[in-house]
């Protein structure tokens, strides 16, 4: 495959890889992934693809790659469930996971393992990342260049939020340290994972001119999926830093406290306005006071919202 590497690809390739790709009703879509992966130059890869119950033509895209792949089958379990499935299945030293919608762009695979092999303590890669348009590959926003993690990943994670699942590899020893994806947390399972990478003392190493593809598909998200998505990245990350010894760096996982808690509650308040018909600024100020009323801690996150609006008049 990327299933079956070649003598030649064994005898220069010094750290062996597994890419995992959870797919779920992906027809449209998924081959394009694989064959990002199976185009990579300088690297062959162990590509496992783990089909989470899809009822379109899913199966039927896989079956063409024959050997050239890996297939695992799940009955629905979600994404985290299927992306374990793969770790599990994997035989690589670095796993990669590669939604099934995102791209890994020309020799993405070996600058992760020149990087694993130049640094052979570390234990945690990432790199940029780049929103495009799924159908006509537009940019739509982008961060190149690796977050400045390799310092003190725990707080710069809490404080900016975390990369694309996409834009990580992990050494598989790392991986059994830290354990598979929270199959209970839905929303905001890849939150989680790099957060408990970061919380578990991995070094981080950061790996310039790698930039991962994330492709965003015309579909539509309501308010209330919005809200929900706020509610579980909040859940997160008090609980990792509920369970973090304070310490002088804090400040600055305070900060993406804060930015959390306004999410919350502005996304709440919205969603509130909405269901009571309400509009402009009595919308607002109602929304907000409902989204309190049944959200206490975000009292005070209110506020300072309305003291910051009044001082802005």
């Amino acid at each position: 495959m990327a299933g079956s590497p070649t003598s030649s690809s064994r005898d220069s390739q010094t750290v062996s890889v597994s890419v995992v790709v959870p797919v779920r009703n992906g027809e449209a879509f998924v081959a394009d992934a694989i064959e990002s992966v199976l185009d990579q130059e300088d690297v062959s890869a162990e590509l496992i693809v783990v089909d989470d119950g899809s009822t379109d033509g899913t199966a039927d895209v896989l079956a063409r790659y024959d050997r050239r792949i890996a297939v695992a089958d799940l009955e629905g379990r979600g994404v985290s469930a299927a992306r374990n499935r793969g770790m599990a299945l994997g035989r690589g030293e670095l796993l990669v996971f590669l939604d099934a919608d995102d791209l890994l762009p020309p020799r993405y695979l070996a600058r992760f393992v020149e990087a694993a092999a130049a640094a052979p303590r570390a234990q945690v890669f990432h790199c940029g990342w780049r929103g495009v348009d799924f159908e006509d590959g537009r940019a739509l926003y982008g961060q190149d260049q690796p977050f400045d993690l390799d310092r003190d990943p725990f707080h710069v994670l809490a404080a900016a939020g975390s990369p694309p699942i996409s834009a990580l590899a992990v050494r598989r020893t790392a991986a059994t340290r830290v354990g598979p994806f929270d199959e209970n947390e839905s929303l905001q399972a890849d939150w989680d994972y790099w957060l408990r990478l970061a919380a578990s003392g991995e070094t981080f190493r950061g790996v310039p001119g790698n930039v991962a593809i994330i492709r965003r598909r015309d579909v539509s998200m309501s308010g209330s999926a919005g809200t929900e998505l706020a509610v579980a990245g909040l859940a997160v990350l008090e609980r990792h830093l509920s369970r973090h010894r304070r310490c002088a760096a804090c400040v600055h996982a305070d900060a993406g406290l804060r930015s959390w808690r306004e999410a919350v509650l502005r996304s709440s308040a919205r969603d509130y306005a909405h269901r009571l018909r309400l509009g402009g600024r009595t919308g607002r100020l109602v929304g907000a006071a409902v989204a309190v009323a049944y959200r206490p801690r975000l009292a005070s996150t209110a506020w300072l919202a309305l003291r910051d609006r009044r001082r802005a008049v």
